[in-house]
């Protein structure tokens, strides 16, 4: 529900009534302690009043007018909240399932809430009404993704977990700014990590086993298992040509777009070997590559008719190459200048803006042993 609270503006010299509509999460951003803090905007527009208004009152009619303008200013914000309860009971009982799927479609852009809003609908039931949604329904749903978090892509992940139920958070305090309901019920509710997932990646011996294996969908395949010799991620293999490729003293390397910037990425003899000297035509390397499930469903076949069983996606390209790169695997060691990994290379590599990031990425890495790496090149 929206907060009022009445102002004086001095040199407008008017009274207005702020309306407060609570904040927004707008990103994240590093302070200048080098910690990655959340950043919020505050919502809020203001409503000037044409009221008479005597800033030092001399007589008693000035003070009996600014009194007046009280009354008028607190029966104005009392209209207002009374406006709020009538618009919020009335909104109660709408089903909540058509806005939900409506707000996912017109007011988001960035962030993918159909996922949580689809568990909801398995939660609950597609006649569920604002009304219906109360603190126990918000403690019930977080111990729902807790203990049944299935999906049709298999158990979801204690990260995913936490990340749908932060969405369904916004989707709460949202019913709430809008007066669909009477509380922020979800916002003493969380979800504590006491630990983050690891994620697989493949050994040397993995990957030469999977290059020697035969394969169905080769385009796929293919573009993993250069994914894992470059350190390109999905979306650079979709985009990849076989004209971004050139030939410097001996070494090809990859020009990439980085912000605007070329960047040349260096590929080692062991993926130029794998995947054949460059065609000297337009048209992409990888060209079947479809919707980022359909890909991980086949890939993930390919792995289990390879024995390998490990929880492995398109995304692990990059964990890959990052695990092999600092362990200075054979056909890795060749792109560390000076034979000792470097964290700042790296980051160029896996196109993160700071080396800040590139660190949190390689501690969600299972490795098992600690990695030491050159921090000054």
């Amino acid at each position: 529900m929206k907060k009022f609270s009445a102002h004086f503006h001095k040199k407008a010299k008017k009274w207005y009534i702020k309306h407060y509509f609570g904040s927004s999460y707008i990103g994240k951003k590093i302070n200048k302690k080098g910690v990655l803090v959340r950043r919020y905007k505050q919502n809020y527009k203001f409503e000037y009043l044409d009221f008479e208004w005597n800033e030092i009152p001399r007589s008693i009619d000035e003070k009996d007018a600014n009194q007046k303008t009280k009354n008028l200013i607190n029966r104005r914000i009392d209209f207002l909240y009374n406006q709020e309860i009538e618009t919020s009971k009335s909104n109660s009982e709408k089903l909540f399932f058509p806005w939900a799927y409506n707000f996912t479609e017109t007011k988001t852009k960035t962030v993918n809430f159909k996922p949580v809003i689809n568990h909801l609908l398995a939660f609950s039931t597609d006649k569920l009404v604002f009304k219906d949604i109360n603190e126990r329904f918000c403690h019930e749903f977080k111990t729902y993704l807790l203990e049944a978090p299935l999906s049709p892509r298999g158990i979801l992940k204690t990260t995913t977990i936490k990340q749908y139920f932060d969405h369904f958070k916004h989707i709460i305090k949202v019913c709430f700014l809008e007066n669909l309901i009477k509380d922020n019920y979800s916002k003493n509710i969380n979800i504590k990590s006491n630990y983050t997932d690891l994620q697989e990646f493949m050994s040397i011996y993995e990957i030469n086993t999977l290059i020697k294996s035969k394969t169905i969908y080769p385009s796929i395949t293919n573009a993993f298992i250069f994914g894992c010799l470059t350190g390109l991620g999905e979306n650079d293999l979709k985009e990849l040509e076989w004209l971004d490729f050139e030939l410097i003293e001996g070494d090809y390397f990859i020009k990439l777009n980085r912000n605007n910037e070329i960047y040349k990425l260096k590929i080692s003899r062991m993926a130029m070997d794998f995947i054949g000297n460059p065609l000297k035509v337009r048209g992409k390397v990888f060209f079947k590559l479809k919707s980022t499930y359909y890909t991980n469903l086949k890939l993930r076949e390919w792995l289990n008719s390879s024995s390998i069983f490990k929880e492995l996606t398109f995304k692990s390209c990059k964990y890959t190459f990052a695990a092999n790169y600092l362990l200075k695997s054979e056909g890795f060691a060749e792109l560390a200048k000076n034979s000792s990994p470097s964290l700042g290379e790296l980051t160029k590599i896996l196109n993160h803006k700071q080396e800040y990031y590139t660190k949190k990425f390689v501690n969600r890495i299972n490795l098992n042993r600690p990695i030491v790496y050159n921090q000054n090149l």
